[in-house]
């Protein structure tokens, strides 16, 4: 069972003016929710060997979102850039029924059935250049991106497997760069900006906030046809001074 998104988002706004006085602004804006829930509130059993139980949600979000605004000349003039890009991803898996398994149990927040994690991948950029006699260039940026990805277990259910019990609750892949560029003839290039990628180990970023979590109030056991048989023996002498 799965529920699954795929966002493609691509905006870019560029102004362009010269000319006495010559202002430009350009603005851009991009505010994306993603939402993916599995709930199961009746019961999946599974009668053969070697048949797993899924449960998934995931997501893959591509946005690219820039401003460019740019004053070509003139005794003075302004160029102003704004780029707002705010971006929500919730994948969840609520389980208010019980589970039997005759192979693995698996419960993704953030994986595809198969076990491919989700990703974002993102640009978002904003680019003031001004040319005047005298100048002025403005740019801002906002980039904001808050990750859900939640597991809950109701209490009073079971999550039960002949084998294994996988669970995962994370924002997959994240790959994300972010730019502010400001030009003037008078002091050349100011540029700031950040790369954040995943694959590095790395996946901090200003306005990454991260609210990943896994809720067991039920009860989850693995391997439950396993049998073993212990036997104990010998003489024990409590007796016996150490």
């Amino acid at each position: 069972f799965e529920a699954l998104s795929d966002g493609n988002v691509d905006i870019y706004s560029f102004v362009e003016a010269g000319g006495l006085g010559a202002a430009t602004t350009a603005g851009t804006s991009n505010d994306m929710t993603s939402n993916n829930t599995v709930t199961l509130t009746g019961s999946l059993k599974t009668e053969k060997e070697d048949q797993d139980i899924t449960l998934a949600s995931s997501d893959t979000v591509k946005a690219s979102v820039k401003a460019e605004a740019n004053t070509q000349g003139g005794a003075a003039g302004g160029a102003t850039a704004e780029t707002v890009n705010e971006i929500t991803r919730t994948n969840k898996v609520d389980v208010s029924g019980n589970i039997r398994s005759m192979d693995d149990v698996n419960l993704y927040a953030g994986k595809d059935g198969s076990g491919k994690k989700g990703r974002i991948e993102q640009e978002v950029a904003a680019e003031a250049y001004n040319s005047a006699f005298i100048p002025v260039a403005a740019p801002t940026l906002k980039n904001e991106v808050e990750q859900n990805n939640n597991i809950n277990v109701a209490s009073d259910k079971k999550v039960e497997s002949v084998r294994d019990i996988n669970l995962f609750a994370n924002e997959g892949e994240v790959r994300m760069s972010e730019s502010n560029i400001k030009y003037t003839w008078a002091t050349g290039t100011d540029e700031t900006g950040s790369y954040v990628t995943s694959s590095q180990g790395d996946t901090e970023s200003k306005g990454f906030v991260k609210k990943n979590s896994v809720d067991i109030a039920g009860d989850l056991t693995a391997g439950i046809q396993n049998k073993q048989e212990i036997t104990i023996s010998g003489t024990v002498d409590f007796d016996k001074k150490m």
